[in-house]
């Protein structure tokens, strides 16, 4: 049986910080209307520990031992998100490692009104097989669930 995809196009916002180049953000909504940072340099995505306790989530246990060397360079838990929107793609069980991001958010808050409520990696990008498009400002996600 296969599976019904859809395509998701959602708008980006690019930002740029100082000296330091561009970034690129998605608006999301995961109780907070904040961003999320496209980090394609990223194996895991991160969720700001902040941001957990406005959200559904829960704590998981980490098994594999890829994902264990992972998490012991990683300075965090691992945590599943109940849902968060991103444009019209609504992504339930969110998978990422939650750790401060107050740094970010302190350097991110004079270029945008909204917090950084994370970053998405590349274990977000392979799943949904995103494409960026840069010359529209654009990110695509191709949704099974």
């Amino acid at each position: 049986m296969t599976k019904n995809t859809k395509t998701h196009l959602i708008p980006l916002k690019k930002v740029f910080l100082d000296s330091d180049g561009i970034h690129i953000l998605i608006p999301s909504d995961i109780g907070v209307d904040s961003y999320f940072i496209l980090d394609t340099g990223a194996s895991k995505s991160v969720i700001d520990t902040a941001i957990l306790e406005h959200v559904e989530h829960e704590k998981i246990e980490v098994e594999s031992i890829e994902s264990s060397h992972i998490q012991g360079m990683i300075d965090g838990e691992f945590v599943q998100i109940k849902q968060i929107q991103f444009g019209d793609f609504i992504c339930h069980d969110f998978q990422a490692v939650s750790m401060s991001l107050s740094h970010v958010n302190s350097i991110y808050s004079r270029f945008v009104n909204k917090p950084i409520a994370g970053l998405l990696g590349g274990d977000f990008f392979d799943k949904y097989k995103v494409v960026i498009h840069y010359a529209d400002m654009s990110l695509c996600i191709q949704n099974t669930e």
